[in-house]
């Protein structure tokens, strides 16, 4: 059932009321179908927070079979995308969700006084993305480039109990080591930090926050992309998509079709 298709059930609708509860089904059918579809991006709806985020299927997802998923932050002045893991990934494996910042405080400052209302816009979409699609809740991921890693080193250490691991890429941690999250959920927690070597000062801030997370305890995991600054290496997309199934599926019995 096409679009084309639609437009004729509207023109119908018109022109004979009656049809009208027709048309919605028709409708609302096509947008199920969309929603589902393996392979498409699409816009959601997150009422409760005034927002919405971004969702995309992966080609292989089956609705039978729980899939990983990545929270993924935008850096500053970006939009709501869910690159670089849909590339990262070859759009195969993940659920990603695409996620901006609900207030402009805590989206030019990062700091915990204004992290409220972020940790509730992440609540409510993981709540209506687990609810639509198969989410394994073993093997849910939050990352981001530039300040969507920084971000990551905010927000998610605030979720480490929900977190299977953070991948910051282009990016240290914010606040360096202030803030220590709690021993037992940094301990063994997997940190994947991607960077180029002359992204200056964010090499440098990389390589401290790694420092500072295996001093206490965490399992890091550090990709250096040689030559590059502060802008995305298009080789580097093998080394974290390894890294991601690694932490996903520790059995490696990674689903094919």
């Amino acid at each position: 059932m096409g679009w084309g298709f639609s437009l004729l059930l509207a023109v119908i609708a018109l022109i004979h009321p009656t049809y009208a509860q027709l048309f919605d089904d028709a409708l609302g059918e096509l947008e199920d179908q969309r929603a589902t579809t393996p392979g498409v991006e699409l816009t959601v709806e997150t009422p409760d927070t005034g927002g919405f985020c971004l969702v995309y299927i992966p080609t292989d997802y089956d609705p039978k079979r729980a899939t990983p998923l990545i929270f993924c932050y935008h850096g500053s002045g970006g939009v709501l995308t869910t690159w670089p893991f849909r590339q990262v990934t070859k759009g195969e494996g993940f659920l990603i969700v695409g996620m901006g910042y609900t207030t402009e405080q805590y989206a030019k400052t990062l700091r915990e006084e204004h992290i409220k209302q972020e940790l509730a816009h992440f609540e409510e979409a993981y709540e209506v993305v687990s609810s639509r699609y198969a989410v394994d809740e073993n093997a849910v991921f939050m990352g981001g480039f530039s300040q969507g890693g920084y971000s990551t080193t905010v927000l998610g250490e605030r979720l480490l109990k929900r977190l299977k691991g953070l991948v910051i890429l282009g990016a240290g941690r914010a606040f360096v080591d202030w803030n220590k999250p709690p021993v037992r959920e940094i301990n063994r927690k997997p940190v994947f930090f991607g960077v180029g070597d002359q992204d200056d000062p964010h090499y440098q801030r990389a390589q401290q926050a790694a420092e500072v997370y295996r001093h206490w305890g965490a399992d890091v995991t550090f990709d250096v992309w040689e030559g590059y600054g502060h802008r995305w290496d298009a080789r580097a997309p093998h080394e974290i998509d390894v890294w991601l199934r690694k932490q996903a599926f520790p059995t490696g019995n990674v689903p094919s079709d």
